[in-house]
Formats: structure tokens, sequence, C-alpha cells
């Protein structure tokens, strides 16, 4: 068993981060679906650990944890995504989950399990492509 720490992708959601149990361990940064109250929300996931390593963490938590059906996790948003959601978030007095839930659209969620993983920005740096402003290395 572990426990997934999770960024629930909502509008005025209270909690910045939840966290919920699972069987199969989940990479961070991944995308899944978590209950939240009475509907099932998309999250993004912190980190993972073992029930073992943080044993007097469950029993002295106020609230009984859910858990996380078993699905496919998708990964296709970098760390730097995140880590600029989290600013965005801190400077505007606001959740993650919410910040990235105005960035994202909902149809790329829903099709998080048939994109292609995002990889990190290194690895992504060599590859060319074509944007949407380009101008001549002279100016």
């Amino acid at each position: 068993m572990h426990i997934v720490s999770v960024i629930p992708i909502t509008r005025g959601g209270q909690k910045e981060v939840l966290s919920y149990f699972t069987a199969a361990p989940v990479p961070a940064g991944s995308i899944i679906k978590v209950p939240l109250r009475k509907q099932v929300v998309f999250a993004i996931v912190l980190e993972t650990k073992s029930v073992e390593d943080s044993k007097s963490e469950i029993r002295s938590s106020p609230f009984e944890m859910r858990k996380i059906s078993p699905g496919k996790p998708a990964h296709f948003l970098l760390p730097e995504f995140i880590d600029a959601a989290r600013e965005c978030a801190r400077y505007y007095a606001g959740t993650t989950g919410n910040v990235i839930k105005s960035f994202v659209p909902k149809t790329i969620f829903e099709a998080a399990g048939k994109l292609k993983s995002a990889g990190t920005a290194e690895k992504n740096a060599g590859e060319k492509g074509m944007y949407a402003v380009q101008a001549s290395d002279q100016e």
C-alpha cells in the first residue's frame, strides 16, 4: 500500500494537497482521477510514500483517507509548468489546482491516456519545431 499526495484540479478548492491510498505506486507528475466529495476529479500526483514510512502520520490524522481506484496514470505536464502554476497560485492567493484548471482545457485531461508523455524541458530542448512567432536570426 502507498499514500499518494495530489493537487486536485478544481475551482474553489479549499485544500492545496490531499492524500489518498493506492495499491500500486504512481509516479510524480502523473494525472489521475480521485474522489472528492461526491464527484470524481482530475489530480496531479506530487509524491508517493510507502505506508510503512508514514504510519504515525496516518494514525494521528483527524480524517479518513480514501482509496484511489486503479487506473492508467497519464504523465504529460512538465514539472516546470507545475512549478509555474504554484508560483501563480502563491502570487494571486489561489490554489495550484485552480490555476491549472484555468490554463489547461478539460478535454486535455479527458484525453490524457492517449497523449504522448511530456518528458523534461532538457529532453525537449533539442527538438526543432514550428513556433507561432519566428524571425530571422539577423534581427
